[in-house]
């Protein structure tokens, strides 16, 4: 079946337990007893698992994380308040009806596949590419690899980290970045210049150009495009970092000027579409 060192390599970082046939070379994955019976709660929906906030939502990932034996490894400080700020101020009362009642239960029910769409992923990679390593694995500073995701297992690891269930003990040795989402909600307290800092700063600019329509990869204009990146992949944007924005060029711009570190096939652009900014009365932007 799968390279059993891609599986080995990955396992640490994963919220399952493994088992494994001494007579072959297949395995099975598992939640934990006491986090699948937790998940199966969260994904019958609020009547049933009492879900129904942003304070009750971080206890239920406390819960979870306390029976996959990671409570020995705290969240960020002040995740429980930005778990409250988000779901139970900033977020509407309608869209936290949404969210609690049919959001939380799809993701729980998502993260329920996970075992079988790791499972699945290992098997279809063995297939597709034989000999050649597709697995989901950890890959070593300048080790050339591919890693084939389908969009469905992308979205369980994503839904993974939400809940905050990744083990992160061994990450720095890895070199690995903050992959659970607590650091994010722990900032959504931290406050940020107004427009009016901006305004009276007496700080000196060069000379630039803005243009308010368009999109920065459809631009024909000459211009020099400057990128403050984080070091890793991702931009370290789950823990107060930046986001890099060099992925647009890679994907998109196959002229851009940038060392191939990353390639993302499969990758889709979605059509630009004007929604409302709440920040801006009848005004609207791109995204």
């Amino acid at each position: 079946m799968a390279k059993w060192e891609d599986v080995e390599s990955i396992l640490p970082f994963l919220p399952l337990i493994l088992r494994s046939s001494s007579s072959s070379s297949s395995f099975a994955l598992f939640w934990p007893p006491r986090a699948l019976e937790s998940l199966k709660a969260l994904a019958l929906g609020p009547d049933v698992s009492r879900v129904a906030s942003g304070e009750v939502l971080f206890d239920a990932i406390l819960d979870l994380r306390d029976s996959l034996g990671l409570s020995q490894h705290p969240l960020a400080h002040a995740a429980a308040d930005g778990f409250a700020l988000f779901f139970d101020e900033l977020m509407s009362r309608m869209d936290a009806r949404v969210w609690f009642g049919e959001i939380v239960p799809t993701l729980a029910r998502l993260l329920l596949q996970l075992p079988s769409l790791l499972e699945a992923h290992y098997q279809k990679s063995d297939e597709v590419f034989g000999k050649e390593k597709a697995g989901l694995r950890v890959l070593g500073s300048q080790e050339a690899g591919i890693v084939f995701l389908s969009q469905e297992l992308i979205g369980a690891l994503l839904a993974c980290a939400l809940f905050c269930l990744f083990p992160t003990s061994n990450r720095d040795a890895k070199l690995l970045p903050a992959i659970n989402f607590d650091y994010l909600f722990a900032s959504s307290g931290i406050s940020y210049p107004e427009a009016d800092d901006w305004r009276i700063s007496k700080a000196s600019l060069c000379q630039f150009k803005v243009l308010s329509a368009g999109l920065i990869e459809d631009q024909q204009d000459e211009a020099l495009e400057v990128d403050f990146a984080n070091e890793y992949l991702g931009g370290g944007a789950l823990h107060r970092g930046c986001v890099q924005v060099f992925f647009l060029k890679l994907l998109i711009v196959t002229d851009a000027i940038e060392y191939d570190i990353l390639s993302r096939p499969g990758t889709q652009r979605k059509p630009a579409r004007r929604v409302p900014d709440r920040h801006m009365s009848k005004k609207y932007t791109d995204v």
